[in-house]
């Protein structure tokens, strides 16, 4: 009896939500329609719909997070004016959702206080705050930043529950990376600049990055996707997504030819952005999958497959990608590029030995590196960023605030490896398709500075949910197999 009470309760609740958020969505629709154009009047009930069904089941929010990953060109305003893009409004929506079904869930549930790695993030954080004290402006800006990436974690652990929400957000990455790099592809292909490079499309500092670049013409003819990022960040992002639908091509079960697709045009989307560090992460997350295939019955389909995409890259890649590859085998003082990422981190070094707790700051490496440039950067050096997520967490958050999150990554990575042995069949596929893309995304971080984007803690929280595939509900209680979407 008291179930069925609670189950009455439960859909009145429901329809109470729905009519009150129902009412007051129309009213809106009626008075913004006839205040803006027909156009928003238009858009503006589905996005409504969109955002009611995201209250009442928190979980859509944080799937359509992950299908937008890689989509900033096109979700960073969604209303003019308002300083929120899409991922941030999904985000508050689905915080908003959480926060009126919270009374249902049990305390651990709700906090994802049994989560060592959100306990990690959380001291991680902590330290950011300490350090933006005597960080200034740029501190508290690298702050607001973390603040969110964070938040991204919290909401992915929190609602991601069950193996089939785990196999949802893994798809939706790939759908995420398809998207991404189709538009990359298209711009090469038709001469188009729709990604604008991933140097922030429709803004004043993209125009700006625009005109940096019109005298660089290697620069100009990368492509970055559809993320609103660099074209090397862009490439750490669709090489995960690109392995991920490899492997679940070769051996999953189901969904193949969209994972073949998928595959395809994320490799094709990661050439094009004739990033080296890409390229790697693709050659080390594919040499694993082809480790993988050693002993399986599949392994003389997968080398020929390798063979065939072997031959298409040295036959159709373009000679820049071939030319930034042998400036670094055979004149690596020539590489400006390398040269400039070396002198940084030299500079990261010599601040880190001056702050070794706590670091300078989040996003304060400059402004500071401007103290010790004229030592280690070659003349004309335009990028003052470190180039090695690792490096920059320790520099700007100092060895304690490394430390954590050197701790989060570790369970995550222990997580994935203990659910690999205690899971089997389609559970297993999935959990080493997570796995190889997640180490492989690790890697690239080591040329980027990864930690400030959203997408990085989106994956962590991903690995880290995986992790907890298979675990006995008595150790783990936070993921019953009967939890609901």
């Amino acid at each position: 009896m008291p179930a069925a009470v609670a189950t009455v309760l439960d859909a009145r609740e429901h329809r109470l939500i729905a009519l009150v958020l129902g009412g007051a969505f129309a009213l809106a629709t009626v008075v913004l329609g006839a205040m803006a154009s027909p156009v928003f009047a238009v858009a503006l009930p589905v996005g409504m719909a969109v955002a009611c069904a995201i209250v009442l089941r928190p979980f859509l929010g944080v799937f359509f997070i992950v299908l937008l990953a890689q989509q900033g060109v096109f979700t960073q305003t969604v209303i003019p004016g308002v300083p929120l893009s899409g991922t941030d409004t999904l985000a508050l929506l689905t915080v908003a959702g959480i926060g009126l079904t919270a009374c249902r869930e049990r305390r651990a549930d709700r906090f994802a206080a049994n989560s060592l790695g959100v306990r990690f993030a959380v001291l991680f954080l902590l330290v950011s705050c300490a350090t933006t004290i005597y960080g200034g402006l740029q501190a508290t800006n690298g702050l607001t930043k973390h603040a969110g990436a964070v938040l991204m974690l919290y909401l992915v652990v929190s609602l991601t529950r069950t193996e089939r929400h785990v196999r949802l957000l893994v798809w939706a990455l790939v759908i995420s990376t398809a998207a991404s790099a189709a538009i990359g592809v298209s711009d090469f292909a038709l001469g188009t600049n729709l990604g604008r490079f991933g140097a922030g499309f429709g803004t004043p500092e993209g125009e700006i990055r625009m005109e940096q670049l019109a005298g660089d013409e290697a620069a100009l003819q990368r492509r970055a996707g559809s993320a609103n990022r660099s074209a090397t960040a862009s490439s750490h992002m669709m090489a995960t997504g690109t392995l991920l639908a490899l492997y679940l091509f070769l051996r999953g079960r189901r969904g193949r030819l969209v994972a073949l697709g998928s595959g395809l045009l994320g490799a094709s989307g990661t050439i094009l952005t004739f990033a080296r560090s890409g390229a790697l992460a693709l050659a080390v997350g594919g040499t694993w999958i082809g480790a993988r295939f050693v002993r399986q019955r599949r392994f003389v389909v997968a080398l020929v497959l390798a063979a065939l995409a072997g031959g298409a890259l040295v036959t159709l890649a373009p000679d820049l990608l071939w030319e930034r590859f042998g400036q670094l085998a055979e004149e690596p003082e020539e590489d400006t590029t390398l040269q400039t990422r070396l002198g940084m981190t030299f500079i990261g070094m010599e601040l880190l030995a001056q702050n070794p707790l706590i670091g300078i700051g989040p996003n304060t490496f400059a402004g500071r590196s401007a103290e010790f440039e004229h030592r280690f950067a070659p003349r004309g050096a335009k990028r003052k960023q470190l180039h090695n997520m690792y490096v920059s967490v320790a520099v700007e958050q100092g060895l304690v605030g490394f430390a954590c999150f050197a701790g989060m990554l570790v369970v995550a990575l222990r997580g994935l490896h203990r659910a690999r042995k205690r899971t089997s069949g389609a559970t297993a596929v999935l959990v080493e398709a997570v796995q190889i893309a997640f180490v492989s995304y690790l890697f690239a971080c080591a040329f980027q500075p990864s930690d400030f984007y959203k997408f990085t803690w989106v994956v962590i929280g991903i690995a880290l949910a995986t992790g907890r595939l298979g675990m006995p509900t008595a150790e783990q209680p936070a993921l019953p197999e009967t939890a609901r979407a």
